[in-house]
């Protein structure tokens, strides 16, 4: 059984949750937020201050601390059977919907504010350089978030809701008066995991998956620091795996059954790696060409090779890229700061599954009991890897008819990994002859091909995998002369199929040059949308940048207008200003500095100055007393600092 716990952290005091690193010379620590700038705190943040709870409940006796270690998980390969989520605004997704339209920069505005403060020198004034600026969320917002207890045993939901209950600051300055919270349960659920039968048998058959990722994706490809673009079928393989533990059939059906492609960015069909057989004119855009389908080199042109991730439709190639980003994390205990590629979430991936027609089933009654969620890559229990999973109906794979004598194409979807006949890793024309020859007859074959070196990184073990040499993705085999036959449109052919290795597409020749198109992958926005406060916020803060920055134009215009005027004489008009607004900024402000500015009358061009700051604000047609109070802040405070500016000219 499975539980899933749905809590509430309320921000009794601004808090600062930092992401471990600052945005340039403007903030030293920013704190986290999703791409869209609507803050959120990370779930590795939470869980392990929970499990600095759960020991302190442990230390004095309310349970032990092996316990705790089964629950949270520790170093050594004891995986953690709590999994907890980055923690959101209250109905985030409805928020982000609504604010779709405005910059990350103008959403964080809304909800973050800045906080300076500096170190005192035993002389009692502040220390050179010890300026410090943090952001913080503001006090009063609402976070929401899930955590899931996998083989839920007695005691654990208890157990977490009393480390919740201790969980009382979070983030950077709790002994200064930030980051108290307050966190409660809101909702309990429990899920029973159905038995799942399988016996090998049936057709081979297909279905095609779609991966949507909820929050980011972190993928060891390699080594830890490293993280490809695409998610390996490995990766989904290790996902069901989790599903299948412990079932008598687990070898035969994860090692001798099924298969896992690669899952590539789909926007929303399923875009594959460009074949090292296509070819870009350098410094033009518009075009690819194919040289596997009969495209001549031009002399007098130079050719780079195309990248990405590519999709033939309507004769044109049209094109897509993922969105990777950089996570940072701090390490306290070793003062370490580190960071993780990850997928960013938000996109879509696709792959195929192949296997019997019971192993097909067993997927779809396990993706079925999961509800369509599950864990890809590192970190899952915190933070990263929550992916919803859609399955299509399974169906058999189509076949391409070949005439005598025709040309079939050949296109690696996946890296190959490929067998001699000694039973030897080979990356040999030799070797891939003997693969396809399998499939169809052919006289002969060109190849455009890189070699590279597959392997992996078992996180688990903190270990590589083992490392073979393969056809890189992207290998394509034109195969010449063939004989008449029926071949399959995808295969898997070599060895590791399981993983994703050796997934084949075979095609009839198309045209060489194909016109390039660029497809966004972005997803887009369904549900419904929320007019709030912060929709409005949003518009005021708009409107309050824009009259700023007028003030400041119309203070560069007026300057040169009035250049007889001294800085000390506008200095006389703020502190009217300052004179009217020391009780509060009312709304008759307009109308009050328009009587309040005849007292300059006897002095021609003040006062022809202090009209001209009225008129040209009547002109932006606002008459709120807060905005006037911001434009005319930042008019004279530009018109003194260009006349400033012009004695020191003066001087020198």
């Amino acid at each position: 059984m499975h539980t899933y716990i749905t809590y509430e952290i309320r921000l009794l005091s601004d808090t600062c949750c930092g992401t471990g690193s600052g945005n340039g010379s403007d903030v030293d620590v920013a704190v986290c937020v999703e791409k869209n700038g609507l803050p959120e705190i990370p779930g590795r943040r939470i869980k392990g201050l929970m499990r600095e709870k759960a020991m302190l409940l442990a230390e004095n006796g309310v349970c032990t601390k092996e316990a705790v270690e089964a629950l949270f998980g520790m170093d050594g390969g004891v995986t953690a059977r709590v999994s907890i989520d980055n923690a959101r605004l209250e109905h985030a997704d409805e928020i982000a919907r609504s604010v779709c339209g405005y910059s990350p920069r103008e959403v964080s505005n809304v909800f973050i504010q800045k906080r300076t403060r500096t170190a005192i020198g035993v002389d009692g004034t502040a220390k050179k350089h010890s300026l410090h600026t943090i952001e913080t969320v503001v006090k009063g917002t609402t976070f929401i978030g899930e955590i899931k207890i996998t083989d839920t045993q007695d005691g654990d939901v208890s157990f977490i809701e009393k480390t919740l209950k201790l969980l009382r600051g979070i983030g950077h300055g709790k002994t200064r008066g930030l980051g108290e919270v307050a966190c409660r349960i809101i909702d309990i659920r429990s899920e029973e995991m159905p038995t799942i039968s399988y016996e090998k048998n049936g057709e081979r058959m297909r279905l095609d998956y779609t991966l949507e990722l909820m929050q980011d994706v972190v993928l060891m490809a390699g080594s830890p620091t490293q993280t490809a673009d695409y998610i390996g079928g490995s990766a989904l393989q290790g996902a069901m795996a989790r599903i299948f533990a412990g079932y008598d059939y687990f070898d035969t059906l994860f090692f001798d059954d099924l298969f896992f492609s690669n899952a590539y960015i789909a926007a929303p069909e399923r875009f594959l790696p460009i074949p090292f057989s296509v070819k870009a004119v350098k410094n033009e855009d518009a075009f690819f060409y194919n040289v596997a389908d009969g495209y001549a080199y031009e002399e007098q042109l130079q050719y780079t090779d195309a990248k990405g991730y590519g999709l033939v439709y309507e004769n044109k190639y049209h094109v897509a890229e993922p969105e990777v980003g950089i996570e940072y994390h701090i390490r306290k205990k070793e003062q370490l700061l580190y960071t993780y590629n990850k997928l960013s979430r938000g996109q879509r991936f696709c792959g195929v599954i192949e296997g019997s027609q019971a192993a097909i089933q067993a997927v779809k009654v396990a993706v079925a009991a999961m509800g369509g969620m599950v864990k890809i890559g590192a970190s899952g229990t915190a933070q990263y890897g929550k992916c919803g999973i859609c399955l299509s109906e399974p169906y058999m794979v189509e076949q391409l008819p070949v005439a005598e004598g025709e040309t079939v194409i050949a296109e690696c979807v996946s890296d190959t990994i490929l067998y001699d006949a000694w039973g030897k890793n080979a990356v040999t024309e030799e070797a891939l002859q003997s693969a396809f020859s399998e499939w169809l007859a052919f006289e002969n074959m060109q190849v455009y091909a890189k070699i590279g070196t597959t392997g992996g990184y078992n996180a688990k073990w903190g270990m590589p995998k083992v490392r073979a040499e393969a056809y890189s993705m992207g290998t394509t085999v034109v195969l010449l002369g063939c004989g008449a036959c029926s071949l399959p449109e995808s295969m898997f052919i070599g060895n590791r199929n399981y993983e994703g290795y050796g997934e084949i597409r075979f095609r009839k020749l198309r045209n060489a040059q194909l016109s390039k198109v660029e497809v966004s992958t972005k997803k887009e926005s369904e549900g419904e949308t929320v007019e709030n406060e912060i929709v409005q916020k949003l518009e005021a803060n708009r409107i309050a940048k824009s009259i700023a920055l007028q003030g400041t134009k119309d203070a560069e215009i007026a300057y040169t207008k009035y250049t007889g005027l001294s800085d000390s004489a506008s200095m006389r008009l703020l502190s009217a200003y300052q004179a009217l607004v020391k009780n509060g900024i009312p709304t008759s402000l307009v109308e009050d500095y328009e009587g309040f500015i005849q007292s300059f009358s006897a002095n021609r061009e003040l006062y022809a100055l202090a009209k001209e700051i009225l008129k040209k604000f009547k002109r932006l047609d606002h008459a709120d007393g807060v905005l006037f109070s911001l434009y005319i802040k930042n008019f004279i405070g530009r018109y003194k600092e260009l006349s400033q500016t012009e004695k020191k000219g003066a001087k020198l």
